[in-house]
C-alpha cells in the first residue's frame, strides 16, 4: 500500500472516530437532560466511598455510596458511578441526588457524576475531529502546492 493510501485511510478514521464520538456525546446529552427534567429531587447522605483499584493499578480511586429515603419511605442506597482520588464526598455529608419516577436511575447531583459522559465525549470528538481536519487540509495544501 502506498504511504499516501495509508495516510488518507487514517485520515478518514480519525474523521469516522469524531463522527461516532459526536453522535455518542448528543445521546448522551440528551438521555441525561430528559433524566434531570423528569427526575425527582431528593436529600442524601454519602455512608461511605467504596475504593477500586484505578486503571494504573498504582492506587485507588473512591466511589461514594448514597444512602436516601425511598417515594415509600423505605432507605435506599446505591454506588454513584464516578469515582475519583481523593474522593469527593466525605462519609456524613450531605448531597443532593436525583432519582428517576420508576427508581432505575439514581445519580448525585453535580456537574460530574450528570455531564462528566456527554462531555468526554465530546472532548474526544473535537480531539479526532481536529486530527482528521488538520491531516485533510494537510493534504489538500500539498496537493495544490505541487499542482503550482
Amino acid at each position: 500500500m502506498k504511504p499516501d493510501k495509508t495516510v488518507r485511510i487514517i485520515e478518514i478514521a480519525f474523521l469516522i472516530l469524531a463522527a461516532v464520538c459526536a453522535m455518542a456525546a448528543v445521546g448522551a446529552y440528551g438521555r441525561q437532560s430528559r433524566f434531570v427534567k423528569t427526575a425527582d429531587r431528593l436529600s442524601g447522605v454519602v455512608v461511605d466511598n467504596v475504593a477500586s483499584r484505578n486503571s494504573d493499578n498504582d492506587g485507588y480511586n473512591y466511589a461514594p455510596v448514597v444512602e436516601y429515603s425511598g417515594a415509600d419511605g423505605t432507605p435506599q442506597r446505591f454506588t454513584a458511578g464516578v469515582s475519583s482520588n481523593p474522593p469527593s464526598f466525605q462519609a456524613g455529608e450531605r448531597v443532593d441526588i436525583l432519582v428517576s419516577k420508576d427508581g432505575t436511575k439514581r445519580s448525585i447531583d453535580s456537574f460530574a457524576h450528570l455531564w462528566l459522559a456527554p462531555v468526554a465525549m465530546g472532548a474526544f470528538a473535537l480531539a479526532f475531529g481536529g486530527i482528521g481536519c488538520a491531516m485533510t487540509a494537510y493534504r489538500i495544501r500539498k496537493r495544490d502546492s505541487a499542482v503550482v
